[in-house]
């Protein structure tokens, strides 16, 4: 909760109090709720409806508007030049295999003239450097182990995330593009 919090600041921190930001697959609508509560105007949108039903709840049990969320593919989203700021956190962009670029332009598409995207990417050389084949945290409360195996190329890694939720093992797989600062400046 305290990383969520110290992002939840920086990403305030970049906004004016009249921004209007969109939350590019919110999930459980973590930074979107958090963000509603200091009073930013402010839309989480995902393609899952689980996430979406979840992060509805969560904004009830918060006293917010469930309506800050809305059920779409991010590249089924039409909408250009509205908004002031487009975050897109939880190393979500590296998930989108090929389609990354893709994203980003229709990321920019969506921006008003001098928005901001604010990205949360694992970055590839600080990984490579610190590199664990395995290691266990907790996150939102949960006991987690990730796995890592890279790529061929070194340009991604396999992820396998075993999560215990009231002592019930929850596994994910997921490949996740990694990123250097210089492979984002072009966009």
């Amino acid at each position: 909760m305290i990383i969520l919090l110290e992002e939840v600041k920086f990403i305030k921190n970049q906004i004016n109090s009249d921004s209007k930001v969109l939350d590019i697959c919110c999930g459980h609508g973590r930074h979107t709720i958090e963000l509603s509560k200091l009073g930013v105007n402010i839309i989480g949108i995902d393609n899952s409806s689980e996430a979406i039903k979840l992060a509805k709840k969560k904004a009830v049990e918060s006293n917010l508007n469930p309506n800050i969320f809305q059920e779409v593919d991010v590249f089924q989203f039409n909408t250009t030049g509205q908004f002031d700021c487009i975050i897109l956190e939880c190393n979500t962009l590296g998930l989108f295999a090929k389609k990354d670029v893709d994203l980003l332009i229709k990321m920019k598409s969506m921006l008003k003239d001098n928005g901001k995207i604010i990205l949360d990417v694992l970055n590839k050389n600080f990984f490579t450097s610190h590199y664990q084949k395995q290691h266990w945290f907790t996150k939102d409360n949960d006991l987690v182990l990730n796995q890592y195996d890279y790529n061929d190329n070194k340009t991604a890694i396999n992820v396998k995330e075993i999560r215990i939720i009231d002592n019930i093992r929850n596994d994910y797989n997921c490949t996740l593009n990694l990123y250097t600062l210089d492979d984002l400046k072009i966009y």
